[in-house]
């Protein structure tokens, strides 16, 4: 697919490049298993549970796939197609928009440690947009894009019975749509307040707060692998 420069928060700064290189630093990782690496093998969509040290905040059901994965849910081979892992063998999945109904998904991980009052942060993500899906079940489903995929931190893990969007406001959000199918690289430096112990990614606006690409039918989705989630202190970043 083809992309335009985002724009982003005026409160954070981003970049976005199409990278296929491992960006580590010496610096650790306050992000356990963001690179889903560790969990049980998935047999069906759906089964994001299976992912170790990581949760569903609301009642959509995000996606796990991985190397030893059914069919449907593998790597690099799944029910989207074909999709290498950014790195590793596992990736996770996770819907932003879901045409007529706010249907979204979210991911939620447990930092291995509470934030530090003024400290500065460099969390770094990357994102893949399927531009099809094989076999998503009902006729004339298709895969979108949207805007507005965004990281929100909570004090208390979040756990709310809705399948809509979750009532929080983002840290960062980015403001283009993402129609990229190779991986993309999204990151941005926050500040804590000394609170945060949880950290959450996916789309926390409406749809009417929500940009997306045209579709044929009106069964669409707007969809996203994600890999390789971290957060580090912004002086190892540099």
């Amino acid at each position: 697919g083809t992309s335009s420069m985002p724009e982003a928060s005026p409160s954070v700064t981003t970049t976005y490049i199409v990278s296929v290189t491992d960006n580590s630093t010496g610096s650790k990782n306050l992000v356990p298993n963001g690179s889903f690496e560790d969990g049980t093998p998935p047999t069906e969509i759906s089964q994001f549970d299976l992912v170790n040290l990581w949760t569903a905040p609301s009642e959509g059901t995000s996606d796990y796939f991985r190397y030893d994965g059914a069919p449907r849910v593998g790597v690099p081979l799944n029910l989207f197609g074909r999709r290498s892992a950014h790195g590793g063998r596992a990736y996770a999945g996770f819907i932003t928009y879901g045409e007529g109904s706010e249907y979204r998904e979210y991911l939620q991980n447990r930092l291995s440690s509470t934030l530090v009052n003024g400290t500065k942060y460099t969390v770094t993500f990357y994102v893949s947009n399927p531009d099809s899906c094989l076999d998503c079940g009902g006729s004339g489903s298709s895969v979108i894009a949207s805007n507005k995929i965004g990281v929100c931190f909570s004090s208390t893990q979040v756990n709310q019975p809705i399948y809509t969007h979750l009532n929080m406001t983002p840290a960062y959000e980015n403001l283009n749509i993402l129609t990229d199918t190779a991986w993309t690289k999204i990151t941005f430096d926050y500040i804590a307040n000394g609170t945060e112990n949880y950290l959450l990614i996916g789309n926390f606006n409406n749809d009417p707060n929500t940009s997306h690409t045209p579709g044929p039918t009106m069964t669409e989705f707007a969809y996203y692998f994600l890999d390789d989630i971290s957060m580090i202190t912004s002086d190892a970043a540099a």
